[in-house]
C-alpha cells in the first residue's frame, strides 16, 4: 500500500493511493471514526500511549501529556540524544519512533485502509517544513524507517501541497500564470513557497518561513488571555495541567466559525483539586472572552506571516501579478481560523484558494507524488556551513558552503586545499540568514562536529590523534558537499594523493 503521511505538530494525516484517488484514511476510534491521528504522547511515569489513547489519558490523574512532538525535532537542542522531560525521559528519536510504530499498527489494524490480509508493507512519502534543518530531516527519516515504514522519499510540505493544488486547480494555470504561492500555516510552523507548476515538472522558486510560528502559538495566546482573566499564573500550574489546557484551547479555537462572537475556556474542570483550591475557583469555573480580544492578541502572529510573504513576493495583489502567480493556496490546520481567510482575502483578493481539506492537502500531495509522472525540483532553504580555523588556528570564521536557493539533488560543492593541521576539526551549523559580516544570524542550529585525520599517521596511530601542525608536503584534500533530493547534506573528504576518504551525513 502506498501512502502519503503528513506528520503534523497537532495531528498526523494519512492519505492513501487508491485507483487514482487519494482518500484520507479514517481510524477506528469511535462510532464515526476519525480522519486524523493526534500527534500526542502521554505517560504515567513508566509506560507510554499515543494518538487517541493519549488524548483520553490527558484527563486521568497521574498522566502527563507531551504535545508537539514535531517541534522537538527543531531548535538548537535538537538531536538524536535530546531527552523529553516527561516520564522516563526517552530520547526524542525513541519517542517519535514509538509514536510512529503505534501509528503503523493503527493503520494496519484499526483503520479503513484496504489491504491484503498477509501484506503489511507500507510504502510512504513523508514531508518536513521547508525550513527544517538537516537534523530535523534526519530524525524524521530515521524514525519512520525504525518504525517499520518503507520510506520512498521526502518532500518539503509546501511542495507537496502544490502537487495537490495542480491536481485540483489545474484550470487556474496558463502560460502567463503558472506559479502558485502556498500559504501553509500549520500547527507548529509557517511556510510560504512559490512553486512553478507544469507538465508534472514542479520547481520550487523561492521560500520563506518560520519554524516557530503556528497553531500552537494561537492556542497559547488564547490560554494566556483566559489565565489573565482568571488571575492565574502559568507558573502556578503543573506541566500536565498546562498540556490539558492547551489541548482544550486548541479545541475551542478550532470550534470558531464566522458567526462566533465569544469563546469559553473551561478552566476549573481541567485544574487539579489542589490548583483549584489555591486559585479559589470551583470545578465549574469558566472564562468567557470576546472573540475580538483573541483576534487582537494573535494579530501580531498573523501579521508576521503576511510580512514573510511580502519579503518573498512583494505587497498584496501587485506582488502576485509581478510574479505570475495564478493563486494563493491556503493549507495547514491553523489556516481554518476564519480570521486567517478574511485577512488573506484583504491582502490578495479573489486569487485566494482555500483547500477543501486544509489539514489534509500535504498528505494528499504526498500520495500523488507516488505517481511516476510527477517530479519536484526543490531548493535549499537555509545556510549550512562550517566554522574553520584560519591564521594557523588564531582565528575562527564561518564558511557558508551550502546557500539558500541551491537546488536539491544538484551538482556538489567542491573545495580543495592542503590542510595546515594533521586533524581537521569541523563544527557544522545551519542558520536562516547571514549578518552583513558573513557570520550566522537568526535561527542558528549546531548540526554536529567531525574530526578528520588528514595526516596518514593520525589515521593509523591513536597516539597521534591530537591536533598538530601538518608537516611540509601534506596531502591535497578535496571536500565534496552534496545536497540530496530529500534536503539532507553529505560531505565527503578525500585524500587525493592516496585515495583515502571518509563520508559524513550532517546532523546533530
Amino acid at each position: 500500500m502506498k501512502l502519503g503521511i503528513d506528520l503534523g505538530t497537532t495531528r498526523t494525516i494519512v492519505a492513501a493511493v487508491d485507483r487514482g484517488h487519494t482518500p484520507i484514511v479514517r481510524f477506528d476510534d469511535d462510532a464515526d471514526g476519525i480522519d486524523a491521528w493526534p500527534t500526542l504522547a502521554a505517560t504515567d511515569g513508566s509506560s507510554w500511549v499515543f494518538g487517541p489513547e493519549a488524548a483520553r489519558r490527558l484527563l486521568d490523574p497521574g498522566w502527563q501529556g507531551v504535545r508537539g512532538l514535531k517541534r522537538l525535532l527543531g531548535g538548537p537542542q535538537a538531536g538524536p540524544d535530546r531527552r523529553v522531560p516527561a516520564g522516563d525521559q526517552p530520547t526524542v528519536l525513541a519517542l517519535l519512533t514509538a509514536y510512529l510504530r503505534a501509528l503503523r499498527d493503527a493503520l494496519l489494524h484499526h483503520s479503513n485502509l484496504p489491504r491484503e490480509a498477509d501484506d503489511d508493507r507500507l510504502d510512504v512519502m513523508v514531508a518536513v517544513p521547508a525550513a527544517a534543518s538537516c537534523t530535523w530531516r534526519f530524525l524524521t527519516l530515521q524514525a519512520f524507517r525504525d518504525a517499520g515504514f518503507h520510506v520512498q522519499g521526502m518532500l518539503n510540505e509546501p511542495a507537496a501541497a502544490a502537487i495537490e493544488y495542480a491536481d485540483r486547480h489545474g484550470r487556474t494555470l496558463n502560460s502567463r500564470r503558472e506559479h502558485v504561492l502556498v500559504y501553509d500555516l500549520g500547527g507548529g510552523t509557517f511556510d510560504a513557497t512559490v512553486v512553478q507548476l507544469g507538465g508534472g515538472q514542479h520547481r520550487v522558486l523561492a521560500h520563506a518561513g518560520r519554524n516557530h510560528l503556528g497553531g500552537e502559538d494561537l492556542d497559547a495566546a488564547l490560554l494566556a488571555l483566559a489565565l489573565d482573566r482568571a488571575g492565574l499564573e502559568w507558573t502556578s500550574l503543573s506541566p500536565a495541567t498546562i498540556v490539558r489546557l492547551l489541548e482544550h484551547c486548541r479545541q475551542v479555537k478550532e470550534g470558531i466559525h464566522p458567526s462566533t462572537r465569544r469563546v469559553v475556556v473551561e478552566l476549573g474542570a481541567l485544574l487539579t483539586s489542589v490548583e483549584r483550591a489555591s486559585a479559589g475557583i470551583d470545578e465549574d469555573h469558566a472564562v468567557t472572552l470576546p472573540l475580538d480580544r483573541f483576534h487582537q492578541r494573535i494579530a501580531p502572529l498573523l501579521a508576521e506571516t503576511f510580512d514573510t510573504v511580502t519579503e518573498l513576493i512583494g505587497e498584496g495583489s501587485a506582488g502576485l501579478e509581478a510574479h505570475g502567480i495564478a493563486g494563493v493556496y491556503v493549507v495547514g490546520g491553523a489556516s481554518s481560523l476564519p480570521l486567517v481567510a478574511r485577512q488573506l482575502r484583504q491582502h490578495y483578493g479573489r486569487r485566494v484558494h482555500r483547500s477543501p481539506y486544509p489539514a489534509g492537502a500535504v498528505a494528499m500531495g504526498l500520495a500523488l507524488a507516488h505517481r511516476g509522472d510527477i517530479v519536484v525540483h526543490d531548493r535549499v532553504s537555509r545556510h549550512l556551513g562550517v566554522f574553520r580555523e584560519w591564521s594557523a588556528g588564531r582565528q575562527i570564521s564561518f564558511d557558508p558552503v551550502i546557500r539558500p536557493d541551491m537546488p536539491t539533488g544538484g551538482a556538489p560543492v567542491i573545495r580543495r586545499y592542503r590542510p595546515v593541521h594533521t586533524i581537521g576539526h569541523f563544527r557544522f551549523a545551519e542558520c536562516d540568514r547571514l549578518a552583513a559580516d558573513g557570520t550566522p544570524a537568526g535561527d542558528l542550529v549546531p548540526v554536529g562536529e567531525l574530526r578528520v585525520p588528514f595526516s596518514p599517521a593520525a589515521r593509523t596511530d591513536p597516539s597521534r590523534a591530537g591536533i598538530a601542525p601538518m608537516p611540509e608536503g601534506g596531502p591535497l584534500v578535496e571536500e565534496q558537499w552534496t545536497v540530496d533530493v530529500d534536503g539532507t547534506v553529505t560531505v565527503r573528504f578525500t585524500d587525493l594523493d592516496s585515495g583515502w576518504r571518509v563520508e559524513h551525513r550532517i546532523h546533530a
